[in-house]
């Protein structure tokens, strides 16, 4: 009897610890798909859906999802840009209470103190489902640059298969020379560079058109070819323009979201 009933004290582990190994394996391969986590920084929950690419946590805080850039939502009664609202709907629906864990940036904070974070559901990385579907637009901003190779794979996706965004005719490619100095927002902006220009701080491409594409200096190793490099060729912007002294300017920090059209 004691034989029989020390077996059975012994087997009550083995068995939640087989039990336990199996769950943990599971998940280790769930997570193993593409722009999976290289840590787990939080788990918890989203409580709220402000738009595309920022959510509130169960702890109250603000975080913004790294490597994306979702359609603005309306703000004081004023029109909310294209697909803005879908966006925030496939956001809600795919969390829809579900636990997430996060992965917080090399850089923590952004200027508004939201924190800056990776998201993951049980299933997948929550940034690269949304780029995969067309919701957002690709944005990689150093230091934060982890899985920017993945989120660019997966806005590929959805621009060859024309999804959410890409299907729309305001985000369809505009020639820069048509572009006027107010045409603000988002906007995928083709146009020949004809002019190269530095500041202290600065690389600017000057586009046909009242259109200037600012590169920070200090990001200027993130790209496989110098920027000042391409006068004269042809080029395509993905960004967010803003007008400022009588020019549509952009800023670029990384190659996700400037791409050389044609040769030297």
């Amino acid at each position: 009897m004691r034989n029989r009933k020390g077996a059975h004290r012994k087997g009550a582990p083995f068995s939640l610890l087989l039990t336990l190994g199996l769950a943990a394996f599971a998940t280790v391969s769930a997570w193993a798909a593409p722009c999976g986590p290289e840590r787990v920084d939080e788990t918890t929950r989203v409580t709220y859906v402000f738009d595309g690419d920022t959510v509130r946590l169960a702890s109250g805080e603000r975080v913004r999802l790294i490597g994306l850039d979702a359609p603005e939502r309306g703000r004081d009664g004023g029109p909310g840009e294209p697909h803005a609202e879908a966006a925030r709907r496939a956001l809600q629906g795919l969390l829809g209470g579900a636990v997430v864990r996060l992965q917080y940036g090399v850089e923590e904070r952004d200027s508004y103190g939201r924190r800056l974070a990776h998201l993951w559901d049980e299933r997948q990385s929550v940034n690269a489902w949304l780029l995969a579907r067309g919701h957002a637009f690709p944005l990689a901003i150093p230091p934060n640059l982890y899985n920017a190779g993945c989120y660019e794979r997966a806005t590929e996706q959805a621009r060859q298969g024309r999804l959410g965004i890409w299907a729309l005719d305001a985000y369809r490619p505009v020639a820069s020379a048509t572009l006027r100095a107010k045409d603000e927002g988002h906007r995928v902006v083709e146009g020949r560079v004809r002019g190269v220009g530095e500041s202290r701080r600065s690389v600017w491409l000057e586009l046909d058109g009242p259109v200037a594409v600012r590169i920070p200096k200090s990001d200027l190793g993130h790209f496989d070819e110098d920027p000042r490099r391409l006068q004269g060729r042809r080029v395509l912007v993905i960004g967010r323009w803003r007008h400022h002294q009588g020019k549509l300017r952009a800023t670029v920090r990384h190659p996700v979201t400037l791409k050389a059209l044609d040769g030297d």
